[in-house]
């Protein structure tokens, strides 16, 4: 304002000049677009000023002097006429001058508001025209004599600018609203009130004070913002019942000063508190709060304990709040003195210790003279303020501490007459202390109702700006308003708020509970008038089974009001109920009577009778289950709400019901359940018709209701409530069948007695099939596995939008979510916990992963929702340590070779499902914090949000998703759990030295006994791979011993036989040679391929006409055109579904399929980028696999040998088998390795992978392939030795090899030293020294019984199914070292002079039976055949 009137002297001296032109402006709605104008418009006329100006005075300096100039400031009002019509215009800050000789118009109001925002108006003096933002034009007149651009402005009436002003405050308001960026928005939010500052609300905000300190506090203007607010009135009769009720009693205070002479004061030097304790606790478990107040000053706070040994804590903050920081920045403590009473929690402990270091006088009181204590009577004002407070306010109880906080805020707001100084006799004690007076915009009344400010970021597009809430009181730590929100539970601190003092939670609450009544009321009369009109039609009469439902107590629904007349009339007239209640139990006692009397007469006595008390409450509970839509009455079953636990069992509250009716019907007797007649055709109806003609009647009704029909019944069921209810309607349906045939045959009528005789014949009766039941079945697993079959969604966004439907895959996926989160609740895995109490606070984000586990039918087992952490949020050395990452797997060799194991000695297979296995192990470091997991926020579901958005979880144990996760769990099973644990022999586990996730306990005995039972008593072997674990025993006792040890450490889990493991399906048939079963486990993926395939050659890059099975992996056309082709052009999708399709037949390839190992490595070198081609062909993998689906020969099978339970026989049950091609890459030039592992004459290891050198000869290449082969060689001899074979250790693990060449190179005593193997001297010298040692031993094959060649080269046809054969189904040749021995036979049979008259055909070389014998000159054998003796 001040520029625009410093302005003005050269906005005048411009309109002289152009007042003195030749031809002199003289219309009044013109005016000049001055460019050098840059302040404001100027008017001659107040006619553009109808709601008036303000006028200031203003001394000019022009050419013909100086003089002093009256300027009128106000907001002008003008039209402007346009291409399209007249234009408005309101422009603020407009200047009047009446002795202006012209209108001038500044250039720069019409480029920027008032504001400061551009506003996209041009003005062209150029093109005279004025462009609006809307693209509308305003035309400019030069004048003839000046040439000044014109513009027309013509002042506007009274009644359109008042119009015009309305109209523009309506829309700035609503902009304000709708943008939450600008700050005009927010100021709406920033403690205002929304009702008008009077007495009235002035005394409820500041908590209904009395009224010569409230008018005191007014006089003197101690509180800004209530200036025109009216005393209040002096007359006890006008206070309101908020007052009263906390300040009933009136006591004298003195007012004299408490300080003792000669002592100085200060603000906050001398400080009285005392502890009190409230009836309830609040939410957060509070239940005592200290008072401090300053004598000097009279400030008081207040501060809420939990326990009182906590009050440290309490005195440290305040000291810490009020103290004062010096200039040269050192903390000074204002506080010298401490007066309190005798308690031990301040006069003792840590207390007096920090007062002491701090040199603090402490003055205690003298016991039993707390009327001498200061803080006595200002504990008493405090809590007169908050019952008041929370009286007039009606929350609970539990806000009490709430209200006292509130009320020490409004009583240091408030005048007070108590002062040591003469400058504070008219300031309040907020002053005093802070040095500015309170506004009243600070506090609202407590409990009113508040609007809370949303921010942009925080909210949904479209939803509302803010939400409603109920104020507390002032923030302690921040300037902002703390406000209670009932839908969440938690008490926010937010700046931009809105009170409505006319309004608080108990009106607000008595309105709701008012509805809640009136709904529940109409609820039973509609109930009432339904159950009526059905139970009481005339044409209803004769129903049987509206008849049995007439007799429950919970036909009709009580009236509450009913209720609460009933006892206000027991309370008037108490003699009258105690009648009534005689004659009710008279009654009972006669009907009883007459009852047993007539037992008697019929000769059923209750004492006679042959079924017993328990079978027959057995049989009425069936009966009433079958006869009515209620659950089964029984001791365990309650009628207890969600969340609600209660000791009533449904029989008890059945009962009290009845009282309760029987009572409030005096006049009406209670109807009993009448005796079913025989039906008879004259006491039908016209049509004749028996019950079981009109039952089937009825069953006809649905033989015309077809599958699509069907399914449209059943649409949105889940799956077990479909068998519930079809299970519920065959037995239904059964009884009443039961039920006609009876009365149709009986004579006499049917008593209640007969019908739980009906109802215990149903129960134990068989059940029959049912076409319909049968089809109903068949939907129910039509919907199931289209559920299993559909791809779980995985974002946030897919999830969403599956929880949106309303179908059964959406309930499903809520139940198994909020399962998930309830049990990291309820198990201790986490906990909420409020932001504001924790320091430094990082989140971990996670997302759920939600997985649909399908049966090996392919049918949906169950929706499992996991709430996954996200492991890279973490922080290294704050939330994992780590060097403490690395977690073990077990091997594929190692689990087939348990399995070869359990097969061989006839164990039993067991898996260990461990329920939520990651999070059986504790974490290992503190304040490790996560965020609320989706979808189960404040508005959703409150319960596990209690702080809204400041709440966050804090991990109590290891969860899915953290880096450690999986080394705690190992951890946790093997060094906690396994290792320590001791049988009853004191025999524990040893870990595999060669595998750490392998354990054995026990020593495995080979061969079975007479009585079929295997040799090895207690032998147990434990395997686990990450959370997949199974167990092999020898005897039922090992298993329960190993159940034993997980039931020690409260691990949860499942034990069942082995079916599946990592997915794959197991048959496994136990060895058995009394009953002629010989030991098989059978291991396939053929459900996994089905769905594999399936889902893949949907996929739009792949042919459709190529989709067919195929004999082989791939063929040798397909491995030179991959190796022939060029680079492709990179291509997204196409990567996706390589990588998808590699990553499903590699799977196939570690356990069931090892055949295509081979076709699986060439495949996958053109991972980056690979081409269509690429695709082709690992879809040909895949259309491959769908070919071996069903076919035994294709299966990976595991057999036992029956050789190998007799003593004798001495081979060791491991042996390998090596091969390698040369330089068989076209661009690398580099060789394939390849070998496979057998034990028990069973595959459990093999390999395929491209050497990583070139070789130079075919015997190199051989080699490197047999020391690769040897090194596993070593391991597995290891292995095998501590999971408990012993014979494997004893005796050399034979190699077997078709290269003549490299075994020479590995036996020979020549030189390796050789210009043909000097470059690979070190592996040559390695393999030697494992030969002499004992541990391997080569032995050749022919190259056409070398099965390990299917793991170097791609085979054709015929040889690759021979090698697949014998590769899946075990390698059974039986070998010993025969090189360089004498056949004794054959020597003998070639003497001249034959010593022995066997001929030289019975001798059996490289058979089974054989003797080896040593001579003086070479080893010998002696070969035998079995037909000699």
């Amino acid at each position: 304002m001040s520029d625009v009137v410093a302005h003005s002297a050269n906005v005048l001296v411009r309109a002289h000049a152009y007042a003195h032109a030749e031809q002199l402006h003289k219309h009044l709605h013109k005016s000049i677009v001055d460019s050098g104008n840059n302040r404001a418009h100027i008017f001659r006329s107040i006619s553009f000023f109808p709601f008036g100006v303000r006028y200031h005075r203003s001394r000019i300096h022009g050419v013909h002097g100086s003089k002093d100039v009256r300027i009128g400031i106000g907001t002008a009002y003008f039209v402007t006429p346009s291409d399209k019509g007249p234009i408005a215009w309101a422009v603020p800050n407009s200047m009047y001058n009446s002795n202006s000789p012209v209108n001038l118009l500044c250039v720069n109001v019409f480029h920027y508001d008032s504001d400061g925002n551009k506003t996209g108006h041009k003005v062209d003096l150029l093109e005279e025209r004025l462009t609006l933002n809307n693209k509308r034009i305003i035309p400019f007149q030069n004048d003839a004599a000046s040439l000044l651009p014109l513009m027309e402005t013509k002042p506007m009436r009274h009644a359109h600018a008042l119009r015009v002003r309305t109209e523009r405050a309506a829309h700035t308001h609503v902009r304000d609203l709708a943008e939450s960026e600008s700050h005009s928005s927010l100021a709406h939010f920033v403690h205002t009130h929304l009702n008008p500052m009077n007495t009235e609300s002035v005394t409820a905000i500041l908590n209904n004070p009395a009224a010569h300190t409230l008018n005191m506090t007014l006089h003197h203007g101690m509180i800004t913002g209530i200036a025109g607010v009216k005393p209040l009135s002096t007359l006890k009769s006008a206070r309101p019942d908020a007052y009263w009720s906390g300040k009933m009693t009136s006591r004298n205070v003195p007012r004299r000063s408490r300080r003792p002479a000669n002592v100085q004061m200060s603000s906050m030097s001398h400080i009285v508190s005392d502890i009190g304790v409230v009836p309830v606790a609040d939410r957060y478990g509070h239940k005592f709060f200290v008072m401090y107040k300053c004598l000097y000053t009279q400030y008081r706070v207040v501060h809420r304990l939990k326990q009182k040994d906590h009050i440290v804590h309490s005195w440290k903050k305040f000291i810490t709040d009020h103290a004062l920081q010096e200039r040269t920045g050192s903390i000074k403590i204002r506080v010298r003195f401490l007066v309190t009473d005798d308690d031990k929690s301040y006069v003792h402990g840590k207390i007096k210790e920090m007062n002491q270091t701090n040199m603090i006088a402490n003055w205690a009181i003298a016991p039993y003279t707390h009327n001498a204590n200061p803080a006595e009577s200002e504990m008493r004002r405090i809590m007169e303020n908050a019952v008041c407070a929370l009286y007039s306010s009606g929350l609970p109880p539990s806000f009490l501490l709430d209200a006292l906080e509130y009320g020490c805020t409004c009583s240091n707001m408030l005048y007070t007459s108590v002062h040591h100084e003469s400058e504070h006799e008219f300031k309040s004690p907020w002053e005093r202390v802070k040095g500015s007076k309170p506004n009243i915009n600070n506090v609202a009344r407590f409990g009113s109702k508040t609007y809370v400010f949303i921010n942009k970021d925080e909210r949904v597009k479209g939803s509302t700006h803010s939400w409603i809430g109920w104020y507390l009181g002032v923030s302690d730590n921040m300037l902002a308003s703390r406000v209670y929100r009932p839908l969440t539970h938690t008490v926010y601190d937010r700046f931009h708020t809105l009170h409505d003092s006319s309004v608080v939670y108990g009106d607000f609450l008595g309105a709701m509970y008012r509805e809640r009544v009136k709904a529940d009321r109409d609820q039973r009369e509609y109930f009432n008038s339904a159950v009526d009109e059905l139970l009481n039609t005339p044409e209803n009469q004769e129903d049987l089974t509206l008849t049995a439902m007439r007799a429950r107590p919970w036909t009709r629904q009580p009236d509450p009001s009913d209720h609460g007349a009933e006892q206000g009339a027991e309370e008037e007239a108490q003699v009258e109920s105690e009648e009534t209640e005689s004659r009710a139990h008279a009654r009972a006692r006669e009907d009883r009577d007459s009852s047993a009397a007539h037992k008697r007469a019929r000769g059923e006595d209750e004492g006679d009778s042959e079924m017993p008390a328990l079978k027959r409450r057995a049989i009425a509970e069936a009966a009433e289950e079958l006869l009515t839509d209620g659950p089964r009455a029984g001791p365990q079953l309650t009628r207890a709400g969600r969340g609600q636990r209660t000791a009533r069992t449904l029989a008890q509250e059945q009962a009290s019901e009845h009282a309760n009716a029987h009572a409030r019907r005096v006049v009406r007797p209670p109807p009993t359940t009448p005796a079913v007649a025989r039906w008879r055709p004259e006491n039908n109806d016209a049509a004749g018709l028996s019950p079981a003609d009109i039952g089937e009647q009825n069953r006809a009704r649905y033989d015309n209701v077809d599958r699509a029909q069907a399914r449209n019944l059943l649409g949105g069921v889940s799956a077990p409530a479909k068998f519930g209810c079809l299970a519920a309607i065959e037995v239904t349906t059964n009884f009443y069948s039961l039920l006609d045939r009876l009365v149709l045959e009986s004579e006499d009528e049917i008593s209640h007695d007969t019908l739980l005789a009906l109802a215990q014949h149903e129960l134990e009766g068989e059940e029959e099939d049912n076409e319909e039941y049968v089809a109903l079945l068949q939907l129910c697993e039509e919907i199931s596995r289209k559920i299993a079959h559909t791809p779980e969604p995985k974002t946030r966004r897919e999830i969403a939008s599956v929880l949106a439907r309303n179908d059964i895959e959406a309930k499903l996926l809520k139940e198994a979510m909020l399962e998930e989160v309830v049990w990291m609740v309820a198990n201790h895995k986490a906990k909420p916990k409020s932001k504001l109490n924790v320091d430094r606070l990082h989140e971990i984000d996670g997302k759920w992963v939600i997985k649909y586990k399908k049966t090996l039918t392919g049918l949906l087992d169950r929706v499992r929702a996991r709430w996954v952490l996200r492991g890279d949020k973490q922080r290294a050395y704050k939330d994992y340590d780590p060097h403490k990452l690395y977690a073990p797997v077990a091997s594929k060799t190692t689990n087939l070779s348990v399995l070869t194991v359990a097969v061989q000695h006839g164990l039993m297979l067991y898996t260990i499902d461990v329920s939520k296995a990651f999070t059986i192990s504790a974490i290992e470091m503190d304040n490790v914090h996560m965020r609320v997991p989706d979808f189960f926020d404040s508005d959703v579901h409150p319960d596990y949000a209690p702080w809204g958005t400041d709440t966050t979880w804090e991990l109590l144990t290891s969860l899915y998703g953290l880096r450690q996760a999986s080394a705690r769990y190992y951890d946790k099973i093997a060094n906690d759990i396994v290792r320590p644990y001791r049988d009853a022999q004191g025999r524990q586990f040893r870990r595999n030295g060669y595998d750490p996730c392998c354990f054995t306990k026990g020593e495995l005995v080979r061969g079975f006994g007479k009585d079929g039972k295997p040799n090895t008593k207690d032998y147990t072997c434990f395997s686990m791979h990450v959370d997949d674990k199974f167990v092999a025993v020898s005897s039922v006792s090992q298993l329960d011993d190993f159940r034993r040890m997980l039931d020690s450490h409260g691990v949860k889990y499942t034990l069942d036989p082995l079916t599946n493991m990592l997915g794959m399906r197991i048959k496994y048939r136990r060895h058995e040679p009394r009953e002629g079963k010989a030991g098989k486990l059978v291991i396939d993926h053929d459900q996994y391929v089905t769905d594999s395939f399936n889902s893949i050659k949907k996929h739009e890059l792949i042919d459709q006409s190529r989709t067919s099975n195929l004999n082989i992996p791939i063929s040798d056309v397909d491995r030179k055109r991959l190796a022939d082709q060029e680079e492709p052009v990179f291509c997204k999708e196409r990567y996706r579904l390589f990588r998808a399709v590699l990553g499903k037949v590699q799977h196939c390839s570690q356990y069931t399929h090892p055949e295509i190992t081979t076709a699986v490595s060439i495949v996958s070198q053109h991972m980056m980028n690979p081409s269509q081609l690429d695709v082709d062909c690992a879809f040909g993998i895949l259309r491959y696999l769908n070919g071996t689906v069903g076919n035994e020969r294709a299966q990976m099978t595991i057999q036992h040998d029956a050789r190998f339970d007799k003593q004798e026989f001495t081979q060791n049950p491991s042996h390998m088998l090596s091969d390698a091609d040369l330089s068989n890459c076209p661009l690398t030039r580099r060789s394939r390795t390849g070998w496979s592992n057998y034990l028990y004459f069973n595959l459990t290891g093999w390999k395929s992978q491209k050497q990583t050198q070139v070789s130079l000869s075919t015997c190199e290449s051989e080699y490197v392939a047999l020391s690769s082969c040897a090194q596993f060689a070593k391991w597995y001899r290891g292995l095998l030795a501590d999971m408990g074979v012993l014979m494997a250790y004893c005796e050399p693990i034979v190699i077997l090899t078709d290269s003549q060449s490299a075994t020479n190179l590995a036996t020979k005593t020549m030189t390796p030293a050789n210009k043909y193997s000097r470059h690979i001297q070190q592996r040559v010298c390695w393999l030697r020294e494992l030969i002499q040692d004992g541990s391997v031993r080569l032995a050749f094959t022919p190259g056409d019984q070398n099965i390990a060649d299917i793991f170097t080269k791609v085979l054709a046809n015929a040889k690759f199914k021979q090698f697949r054969d014998k590769l899946l189904h075990g390698d059974r040749r039986v070998f010993r070292e025969t090189a360089n021995l004498v056949c004794m036979m054959q020597y003998l049979s070639d003497m001249p002079n034959q010593t022995l008259s066997i001929p030289a055909r019975a001798c059996t070389c490289h058979a089974a039976n054989f003797l080896c014998i040593s001579t003086h000159e070479s080893p010998a054998l002696l070969h035998y055949a079995h037909d000699l003796d």
